[in-house]
């Protein structure tokens, strides 16, 4: 008795083995059924999703050809990926490391342009005092010129006075001297200043006798006309000398035909006949001989 019912006991753990095994397959199959369902699930999901995103894709691409038609399907296509990109957020420590950087960067750069804009300081500040010294340098060569040209006039003057007198006429305490070229009047007097002198100016009937002679003695047997220093420019019939001092004395030429002086406001300046010491009243600008006084 006892060997029988150990083989029942031993049939019936075979008994659930097998089916303990039977049903381990079982599950295993549903799982595997279940997991492949799953899969195709999310396969079908996914091709839902690339067809909603191929259909979003045409759609913009048709709204961008009815605006423009100028956007390829190419671009559409990176655009729509773009999109549908997760963005990637940048960790907030990251951000502030960034900022502190770039802040540190334009600290260095504006470092560096103070750095540069203070040689630029020096420079000028060194360029402005080397200009004050070349001005300073410029006004005592000016004044030196200056100074020069003065002493230079006053030698040409005195050089001037001392050949009148050496190659001209002497009378009393004046010397006269005669140029022998054509000058207006004003250039003449001109002339004559710049060698120390002015246009003869006779103050009285034997100065003047004295200047006539010589005119006289320089043009004979000729007859030409000759500047002298009187003239009636500030007021017509007002004759006044180069000096400013009024005419006293006056020996115009006169004859049945002319008169002296006619020549109203054309005619201003004072000329003398070499031959007879006549006066003529003579426009300005006219060209002729002079006699200078020192």
């Amino acid at each position: 008795m006892p060997p029988k019912s150990e083989a029942r006991l031993s049939f019936n753990i075979t008994l659930l083995a097998v089916s303990k095994k039977e049903e381990h397959k079982e599950i295993d199959s549903q799982q595997e059924e279940e997991d492949e369902e799953e899969e195709e699930e999310q396969v079908e999901v996914k091709e839902k999703e690339t067809e909603e995103e191929q259909t979003e894709v045409e759609d913009v691409l048709e709204e961008e050809e009815d605006k423009d038609g100028e956007i390829s399907i190419e671009n559409m296509v990176t655009e729509a990926a773009r999109t549908t990109q997760v963005p990637t957020t940048v960790p907030a420590d990251d951000n502030l490391s960034y900022i502190m950087s770039r802040l540190s960067g334009i600290e260095s750069a504006i470092h560096r342009l103070n750095v540069q804009f203070y040689g630029l300081d020096v420079k000028v500040s060194q360029m402005y005092q080397s200009l004050s010294k070349m001005r300073n340098k410029l006004s005592e060569a000016e004044d030196s010129i200056t100074t020069v040209s003065e002493m230079n006039l006053r030698n040409q003057r005195q050089i001037g006075q001392i050949e009148g007198c050496m190659k001209g006429k002497r009378y009393i305490r004046k010397c006269y001297l005669i140029f022998q070229h054509f000058e207006d009047y004003d250039t003449a007097q001109k002339l004559c200043y710049s060698r120390g002198g002015n246009l003869a100016m006779p103050i009285d009937q034997q100065e003047f006798a004295a200047v006539a002679q010589y005119v006289h003695d320089a043009f004979y047997p000729f007859n030409w006309p000759v500047w002298i220093g009187i003239n009636d420019r500030r007021s017509d019939g007002l004759y006044l000398f180069e000096n400013g001092h009024r005419v006293s004395y006056f020996n115009w030429y006169k004859d049945h035909l002319v008169t002296q002086p006619n020549g109203g406001v054309l005619e201003n300046c004072v000329s003398i006949s070499s031959d007879d010491g006549k006066w003529w009243d003579n426009d300005c600008s006219r060209r002729m001989y002079y006699v200078c006084e020192y």
